[in-house]
């Protein structure tokens, strides 16, 4: 008959499940759980942090594209009267003129004159326009073509028959047909008189 012992279980050997182990477990939890709360929090804080970078650089204005520089404005009509101005009175007609210049770059020339007068008071004769000064005994027709260089100057007057006994109050346009360097045809009003108001006339009574 065999004798059986129990065998005292070794140094350092404890079956699984006892209240050693348990409490072993317990402590390594709470070692642990602050350090995983720890990770935890940062990765969150992570993830806002980068949202927040995200919905920044979406909310950011993007920068603009450069503006265009302005288009500078357009050069002002080449031809232009000079301010020197002529009349001469024939009977009940006044002769009238102006000095235009040319002020573009290029080459341009005269075509034709007429004229306008916003109040009326007097008659143009067309027939009577000339590329020349008042008085001057022979010139140029304006119905013929007078080429005007960059620079240069030139007379244009007309024969106004006066249909009132003063002309006073009455003012006087000059438009010039003219041809650019490409050929176009292009009309300007160089003015002339705002008024008659300056010029001699005998039909108007002196002050």
């Amino acid at each position: 008959m065999i004798n059986e012992r129990p065998v005292p279980p070794e140094s350092g050997v404890r079956p699984v499940g006892s209240d050693v182990d348990r409490d072993i477990l317990g402590a390594t939890e709470r070692l642990r759980s602050p350090r995983s709360r720890s990770v935890g929090v940062i990765g969150t804080l992570a993830l806002v942090f980068a949202l927040g970078l995200g919905v920044g650089y979406q909310l950011r204005p993007h920068p603009q594209p450069p503006r265009p520089a302005p288009t500078p404005p357009p050069v002002s009509m080449p031809v232009e009267a000079t301010g020197a101005r002529c009349a001469m009175q024939t009977g009940t007609h006044l002769r009238l003129g102006v000095e235009v210049a040319n002020r573009g770059p290029t080459p341009l020339t005269l075509r034709s004159v007429r004229t306008e007068l916003p109040i009326g008071g007097l008659r143009f004769d067309p027939n009577f326009a000339q590329w020349g000064v008042c008085g001057q005994l022979v010139a140029p027709s304006a119905s013929d073509e007078l080429p005007l260089a960059p620079g240069a100057t030139a007379w244009v007057s007309g024969l106004f028959e006066v249909l009132e006994a003063c002309p006073a109050p009455y003012p006087v346009h000059f438009l010039l047909t003219y041809t650019d360097q490409h050929g176009t045809i292009v009309e300007a009003n160089v003015f002339g008189f705002a008024d008659l108001g300056g010029v001699a006339y005998s039909g108007c009574q002196a002050d």
